[in-house]
């Protein structure tokens, strides 16, 4: 959750440079190689209220460094259709098949030969990836689903 932390305050803080934000972790979960919290932000000054969803993990691309990663969800819709993808990836990990998922936000990748789950950072960002077993992904879709997004 540390690792979290600079990156998070980098997301809200470039946003208003000036504003005195509180940040509160509404809830959080750690499932496989992805830290994920769900985080209210308020703006002191103004009393401005905005919510974030927020996974990092560990680039599998690289084994004897630390490169850490993310996506990040900023409204509702975003997010359901992230649950919605990862769902269809769910039934298709069945099939053995290849498939991609890639949205602005992040990306999704099946193989024909593995059983894993490849979750991607946001295209634009470059291609680091963490993997999530099936078992994960159940554990993950239940995590984000039980989010009631805008609420605290």
């Amino acid at each position: 959750m540390e690792k979290l932390l600079p990156y998070l305050f980098f997301l809200l803080f470039s946003t208003s440079v000036l504003a005195q934000k509180k940040f509160v972790i509404i809830s959080n979960s750690k499932i496989g190689t992805v830290t994920s919290e769900y985080v209210q932000t308020i703006n002191l000054d103004n009393n401005d209220t905005t919510y974030l969803v927020f996974c990092s993990f560990r680039n599998a691309k690289y084994k004897h460094i630390s490169v850490d990663k993310s996506i990040s969800f900023l409204n509702d819709d975003d997010l359901k259709s992230f649950v919605k993808d990862l769902q269809n990836a769910l039934i298709e990990m069945e099939n053995k098949v290849n498939m991609d998922w890639t949205r602005e936000n992040y990306g999704l990748s099946l193989y024909d030969n593995g059983n894993r789950l490849f979750l991607r950072e946001k295209p634009s960002k470059g291609n680091g990836y963490t993997t999530l077993t099936k078992k994960q992904v159940i554990e993950f879709i239940a995590w984000l689903e039980a989010i009631d997004f805008g609420k605290g």
